[in-house]
């Protein structure tokens, strides 16, 4: 059986494309249906087998009452529905292949305009208010049901159905194909524009791999500007002095030195390379120069790196291990965004790996250390792609579901940052506040510092469940490497770091009770123990220690 459904899926890609029409939206949905059955390695494993099913049926249901746009919308919105964010169904035929010339980007404060037609260019830098019948706020709602993610992150940064004039209609944004009405926030009030939709050529949506300033497609002979200067999107592939270090070459990779902070910076776009730029080279030529002149703060930009070619990971990670503790900087940061995603998942973890105290700085990756990935495309007859999940990565623990990377050091980049040229986590990392991990401080034996600046973190993080001021396995781990070396003083003051951070973590406060205890503190181990205890019932060394060490508790003097 698994034989013919294997051969089923190679017909099904290799079968010719054939005009979309409505009777075959049926047959396209078993193709879907079938080839994630027989590529994917767990398809279902975020909604369940059910739950799609009853999803798959009731859009089966739905078909015959459907014109191209809403079949094709809906049926895209299935495969969203399984939150992976290498498994995606997009158009490829030309039919589909209607734009509207502008490039959306969601800040924290709205939606806003960082690339369009020159013949609009005073909309650029806009936040807008109206996208065709509706508000801005609910567009984008729609938007992100077509283009599947691991998390709400990556689904932000997969808009650009707000730029194909099929799906707008197919979502109900607008009535038309054709043109496209914006209004947006002007300090004189409100602008409004109609904007006329270009044939490409190309329906699919290669253009997500690209940055904020570039077309959300690819082809059409559209003249585009920018918010900077009037910048074209090429121009951002050059070395350009005058634009801020993270708009500053928006290619593969480059360094940076910034003798003011100590510091080296790394910008690193994409997991790929060519004949005349090699990963390998710029690694080695990365490190030789950290070698030469060692810095105090290294930092790795890996926000605008939406993946790649992960066997290009390894040597990275090999150049970190095998400097180990004669490494030439004194603090790693990692920074990260809704970009970060896929190859670039690999090598933040990599980097982690190797260095477990480099600091997560910015806002969370587009997906967790434990993802889907390596992709393959289908073609489905119609004018379809399906590019479906064929390998399940796993960079942390089994049991570590965050589809996030956690962010050590949270720093949110809005649109008067962005616009104004403005780096918050790069101007973080550059300051002289203090940025180190807090296992770094407590590990140069200033546990009072260490106290400090984890009660800061702790306030950074409040309310964000993707914040992660420190790492309880790495302050546990220092905790017990102190105690092993007869400083129960110093491991108490380690481990209560980590019940400050983690409190309802059971294996904290038994780590703690055990150097309390080693320290003489008998009666704050017995609180420690007890705390440990009541979050796991089952911890049978707290429940030893207190039978020998705590008082019974006193009985109720009730009648």
């Amino acid at each position: 059986m698994l034989l013919a459904l294997s051969l089923l899926a190679f017909q099904i890609a290799a079968s010719p494309a054939s005009p979309p029409s409505p009777a075959n939206w049926a047959e396209r949905l078993d193709a879907v249906t079938t080839i994630l059955e027989t590529r994917h390695p767990d398809f279902a494993a975020r909604i369940g087998r059910r739950e799609y099913a009853i999803e798959a049926d009731r859009l089966r249901r739905d078909l015959p009452g459907l014109d191209d746009a809403h079949a094709l919308v809906r049926l895209m919105q299935l495969v969203a529905n399984l939150h992976d964010g290498h498994t995606q169904l997009e158009p490829t035929d030309s039919a589909f292949a209607r734009w509207y010339p502008v490039r959306f980007y969601a800040f924290p404060s709205g939606l806003y305009i960082t690339a369009i037609d020159r013949a609009h260019r005073e909309l650029v830098g806009r936040r807008v208010v109206r996208i065709g019948r509706l508000s801005a706020e609910e567009a984008l709602a729609r938007a992100e049901t077509v283009m599947g993610a691991d998390n709400e992150w990556g689904t932000r940064e997969n808009l650009f159905a707000l730029s194909s004039a099929t799906l707008l209609r197919g979502l109900d944004v607008t009535d038309s194909s054709d043109t496209l009405r914006l209004e947006v926030e002007t300090p004189a009030g409100p602008l409004r524009a109609m904007l006329g939709a270009i044939r490409t050529g190309d329906a699919s949506f290669d253009g997500r791999f690209r940055g904020e300033m570039f077309p959300p497609f690819r082809g059409g002979s559209v003249d585009w500007v920018t918010a900077f200067g009037g910048r074209a999107p090429l121009d951002y592939r050059k070395a350009d002095a005058a634009l801020p270090l993270h708009l500053r070459y928006r290619f593969y990779f480059f360094t940076a030195p910034l003798p003011g902070a100590n510091a080296l910076y790394a910008q690193i776009n994409f997991m790929q390379e060519d004949d005349t730029l090699r990963f390998a080279d710029f690694t080695d030529s990365l490190f030789a120069r950290l070698d030469r002149h060692p810095v105090a703060r290294l930092i790795l930009d890996l926000r605008y790196n939406s993946g790649g070619n992960g066997a290009l990971v390894p040597r990275f990670e090999r150049a970190l291990i095998t400097r180990g503790a004669s490494h030439p900087w004194g603090q790693i940061y990692i920074l990260t965004g809704r970009k970060t995603f896929s190859a670039a998942i690999l090598l933040a973890g990599g980097i982690l790996e190797a260095v477990p105290d480099a600091m997560v700085v910015g806002e969370p990756s587009g997906a967790g250390l434990n993802h889907f990935g390596d992709p393959m495309s289908f073609e489905i007859p119609g004018g379809l792609r399906l590019n479906v999940s064929t390998i399940w990565h796993q960079g942390a623990k089994s049991d570590d579901v965050r589809p996030w990377i956690p962010v050590n050091l949270p720093v949110a980049m809005d649109a008067a940052d962005y616009f104004a040229g403005r780096d918050p986590a790069l101007e973080l990392v550059t300051s002289a506040a203090e940025t180190r991990a807090v296992e770094a401080i407590a590990e140069g034996g200033d546990a009072t510092a260490a106290a400090r600046t984890l009660t800061e973190r702790l306030r950074r993080c409040a309310g964000l469940a993707w914040c992660q001021p420190s790492s309880e396995a790495r302050l546990n781990e220092l905790g017990y490497r102190v105690l092993r070396g007869g400083e129960a003083a110093r491991a108490v003051a380690i481990f209560a770091l980590n019940t400050a951070a983690y409190p309802g973590s059971w294996n904290a406060w038994d780590s703690e009770g055990e150097a309390l205890a080693r320290a003489g503190r008998t009666a704050d181990a017995v609180a420690a123990y007890r705390r440990s205890l009541a979050l796991n019932p089952g911890n049978e060394g707290a429940r030893t220690f207190l039978r020998a060490h705590a008082a019974p508790a006193p009985m109720s003097s009730g009648r």
